[in-house]
């Protein structure tokens, strides 16, 4: 209903351009990003755009040709912005919005939590994001600003988080903002490999890290640059950490993960299909840090890791070094608790009742005989066992 309502009574919903977004028509080439987010907040799925047609300027593209002549336009820079940061993601909810904004939109990818948001006024408007059951997981936030169309990249800067719970941002009139959000995992672990510690590596050398644990980086990376990693253990929807420095004036990189069996040749395991890939934002300089995420699709076990570091060419860009690598974390969820199963078969049944009952005695905590949740162990949470043993 939400889609129809948005479309109106006479479109196609499984066939739908969304056309408004163009430097022809008679609005602001930025703030008429709105198209795009009324569409995501409607519930469409699979947004794209037109990259480029033929050697005329059409308003609709997202880079102009005009007489065989390349250049990138501000809808590039914000749908790259977009599709890097929230594609194979999914749209969230909005609790609560300020009225001032004309249109805002939340999106999740992995752990990152991305927060557009559209100020068609003249004035500013102050914003508090909260991201409802979660906590944030960094000192600061990444905003992306787009103000004229002429500045196509955008202006980044820092917004810094005073509480893991919320914080707060102005966003200037006429503009477009995107807040680039990192969530602390639910129950997850970390396993922090240093980058340097690969065991093999081909076209990257060693320096000095500026980042906060002190110790080396990756660095000298250009185009085809790998580094693996041996012996690394994954579950189901795990995630992979990376922190990255990459000043202004670099080619657009990108770090794409490949998974082989133990022992497997490297030119084998980058044959086959990267289950990650995650873009590298311009952080300001080779030692100013940020943290970047890709959820990885694949299954459990154990695998060797190669990181292929792949550049991005539009038009006469002529490569170079890349981009800085500090670290990286295996981000993996713990198994759900099953309470009630105080034997840990994967079953609660009446073989549970006489080790719950030793767990109750014992005065030593375990999870899954905290069967009401209150964060202690009394026989009170007998009834709540009975409860879940007959399935109430």
């Amino acid at each position: 209903q939400q889609v129809r309502d948005t479309l109106g009574p006479d479109t196609e919903i499984w066939n739908t351009e969304v056309h408004g977004w163009k430097s022809t028509s008679s609005e602001n080439e930025t703030t008429s990003f709105y198209f795009m987010l009324e569409k995501i907040r409607a519930g469409f799925t699979g947004l794209n755009g037109w990259l480029a047609i033929g050697q005329t300027n059409q308003g609709h593209t997202y880079i102009l040709n005009q007489n065989g002549s390349r250049t990138r336009n501000v809808k590039y820079f914000i749908f790259k912005k977009l599709s890097e940061t929230s594609n194979y993601g999914h749209a969230l909810d909005i609790i609560d919005e300020p009225s001032q904004l004309s249109h805002t939109a939340a999106l999740i990818k992995g752990n990152l939590m991305t927060v557009w948001v559209i100020n068609q006024g003249t004035s500013s408007v102050p914003l508090i994001i909260t991201p409802a059951g979660r906590t944030i997981s960094e000192s600061s936030i990444k905003r992306t600003r787009w103000t004229d169309p002429s500045d196509v990249e955008g202006f980044t800067s820092f917004e810094p988080v005073t509480s893991d719970a919320s914080f707060w941002s102005s966003i200037p009139g006429e503009s477009v903002c995107c807040f680039e959000i990192l969530l602390d995992p639910v129950d997850h672990p970390y396993t922090v490999i240093q980058a340097e510690d690969n065991d093999e590596s081909n076209a990257v050398l060693t320096q000095p890290s500026g980042d906060v644990d002190g110790t080396a980086n990756l660095a000298f990376i250009n185009d085809s640059s790998w580094a693996r990693y041996n012996g690394v253990s994954l579950v189901d929807t795990s995630a992979m950490r990376f922190r990255v420095a990459r000043p202004t004036g670099r080619e657009d990189g990108w770090i794409e993960v490949y998974l082989g069996t133990p022992g497997a040749s490297t030119a084998s395991i980058l044959a086959g299909t990267p289950v990650g890939k995650v873009a590298v934002p311009v952080t300001g300089d080779w030692q100013v840090y940020e943290t970047i995420e890709t959820v990885l699709e694949s299954a459990a076990g154990e695998f060797d890791v190669v990181l292929n570091f792949d550049e991005v060419r539009v038009g006469n860009d002529t490569g170079g070094f890349l981009f800085n690598l500090n670290s990286l974390s295996v981000v993996s969820p713990e198994a759900d608790v099953l309470l009630g199963d105080c034997n840990l078969d994967g079953t609660v049944d009446f073989a549970d009742i006489p080790v719950m009952v030793s767990i109750l005695t014992s005065g030593i905590y375990v999870e899954e005989a905290d069967c009401n949740e209150d964060g202690l162990l009394t026989f009170s949470d007998i009834d709540s066992f009975i409860l879940i043993l007959i399935g109430v």
